[in-house]
């Protein structure tokens, strides 16, 4: 309790040969099943729940995999399957109350290497390392480039209060992460290198760092998300990582900030509501963008490339490092300009009128299960 041990990270990224089983244990193990259902059943205080392993049109609902100290679900290489109204709380390792937290690769519900297709829906993973951990695989990222854990949809599930993110997804694309509760966490929501997907009526508050955060993301689309509470509301950047980008995976991919839809949110934060850096040609309409000190800190390169209609509560301010001088409309009615000192958007013509955030959608996947 007094320091954590490097040697208690977990290793999810190799399973081909049966690592997860070898190394891991689990209390349900399926391998190359196809249809399998898993239905009531009960897994405690042991490693990790069940493992799905190159599994297909699988069925795992109203189980409890709580107080693990891995993964309470985990799926490696398993397509359109169905993860719903399971209880996959207190899955977590490498945290200490007040001394440290890692979370160690421990999640409520992880899917790794080439998981598509499937829908997570209903079910609660709170208190735990990752409250859902999404990672493409050592295939995507080292070997091919291509591929990924990809058109997965998360929907209405609890994962709050994560030693680490509430959700984390890398590498992968045309996922949609929809009414799910990230609260509580150091990033509700980390999504490094996720394109073409869409982060919608999301609920995260009281989270440390960021409300979401992606580095190199493209394409992604932000509606409707609620946070509150972080230092940073909506915190998207681009960084050289030369070494990365002049690998397999960077060959192969768009690795820049860019193209983002940023639409209805309300995004506050302590320190900035959002912070651009380096993203290029991103829109923002009709978002609340409220903070204590700064509503929006552009660094680097970036360049928007529309904003209007968004509704600034409080004295409007804006920080530009970008090392240029920017004109740019904030909305229509309001007009301000940027400067390269850094000096506050000066606010011309009022202030724009509030947006009001359109209603989710009830379009829930249709899914086994009925625990909560």
């Amino acid at each position: 309790p007094e320091k954590g041990d490097a040697s208690d990270w977990l290793w999810p990224h190799e399973n081909d040969e049966g690592e997860w089983e070898a190394k891991y244990g689990a209390g349900i193990s399926l391998n190359d099943c196809d249809g399998a259902t898993v239905r009531r059943c009960l897994v405690r205080n042991g490693q990790n729940g069940v493992l799905l392993t190159r599994c297909t049109k699988s069925f795992v609902y109203d189980n409890d995999f709580s107080f693990n100290s891995g993964w309470g679900i985990a799926l490696y290489r398993t397509t359109h399957s169905q993860v719903s109204h399971n209880r996959c709380d207190f899955c977590v390792r490498g945290y200490s109350h007040g001394v440290y937290y890692r979370g160690q690769d421990s999640a409520g519900i992880l899917a790794f290497e080439q998981c598509s297709h499937n829908v997570f829906v209903r079910n609660s993973a709170t208190h735990s390392g990752d409250g859902f951990f999404l990672y493409a695989g050592h295939e995507t990222t080292q070997r091919t480039g291509k591929g990924g854990c990809n058109h997965n949809r998360v929907f209405g599930n609890d994962f709050r209060f994560a030693v680490a993110n509430g959700i984390e997804a890398t590498f992968s694309e045309g996922n949609v992460f929809e009414q799910n509760d990230c609260s509580g966490a150091d990033h509700g929501i980390w999504a490094g290198y996720s394109y073409d997907s869409e982060f919608r009526f999301n609920r995260i508050h009281d989270c440390m760092t960021a409300g979401i955060s992606v580095e190199h993301g493209h394409d992604n689309l932000y509606l409707s998300n609620d946070v509150r509470g972080a230092r940073y509301g909506l915190h998207l950047w681009w960084d050289e990582d030369k070494q990365f980008l002049e690998s397999i995976y960077g060959r192969e991919q768009d690795c820049s900030s860019s193209k983002n839809a940023i639409h209805w949110n309300n995004l506050q934060g302590e320190v900035a509501a959002l912070r651009l850096d380096g993203d290029v040609g991103s829109k923002l309409t009709f978002n609340h963008l409220p903070a204590k000190h700064t509503r929006i800190q552009l660094l680097g390169d970036t360049k928007i490339d529309r904003m209007e209609r968004n509704a600034f509560l409080g004295d409007l301010t804006v920080e530009n490092r970008t090392g240029r001088a920017m004109a740019l409309p904030l909305a229509r009615g309001v007009r301000g300009h940027f400067t390269a000192e850094g000096d506050p958007v000066e606010v011309l013509e009022g202030r724009p009128p509030t947006p009001i955030n359109p209603i989710p959608p009830h379009d829930a996947p249709e899914v086994r299960g009925t625990l909560d």
